[in-house]
């Protein structure tokens, strides 16, 4: 009978723990955790405030089947910036169809979402990576590439979509 007990009491900690470490869960993986479908924005930002100062975001949406590619490019060679809307050299916005859509998800994938954290260091110039999906709770929406490739593959594909390549 004690035998019995203890292992029911070891099973029913093992469910309590894994039900803890679930809920606890402080990252969410592209692909695993969020689904492609769950996903309505993307934004890339980079940002240089020093000498040739300069600013570039990209942006993905979807909203009821409909994908959108936006972009935005500010230079300002020779100064330092901010570089503001009168410094604007590329800027455009276009539709995705579905199979670009799957494309850039896919470039997406295997990347780790966490709590957003809003910082005041200063110095840096990203890139600031975000993702709202559903589920998100307005705090999982910090986006990180799981490699270097990963991040070097989204911004090709981007300056690609946007014309910014030769």
């Amino acid at each position: 009978m004690r035998k019995g007990l203890l292992s029911a009491l070891g099973i029913l900690l093992a469910i309590l723990m894994t039900g803890c470490a679930e809920m606890g869960k402080r990252e969410k993986l592209v692909g695993k955790d969020i689904s492609s479908d769950q996903i309505t924005e993307f934004v890339y930002t980079y940002e240089n405030i020093n000498y040739d100062a300069s600013f570039l975001r990209y942006r993905f949406t979807a909203a009821a089947g409909t994908y959108r590619f936006s972009y935005e490019k500010r230079e300002r060679p020779g100064e330092y910036g901010p570089a503001t809307e009168q410094d604007v050299t590329a800027k455009g916005e276009r539709a995705l169809s579905p199979e670009d859509w799957s494309q850039f998800i896919s470039l997406l994938s295997g990347g780790v979402v966490t709590k957003r954290a809003d910082s005041a260091d200063s110095g840096g110039s990203g890139p600031w990576t975000y993702l709202y999906w559903q589920g998100d709770k307005d705090v999982y929406q910090q986006y990180a590439f799981p490699s270097l490739a990963a991040r070097t593959a989204l911004e090709a594909h981007c300056a690609r979509l946007a014309g910014l390549t030769a």
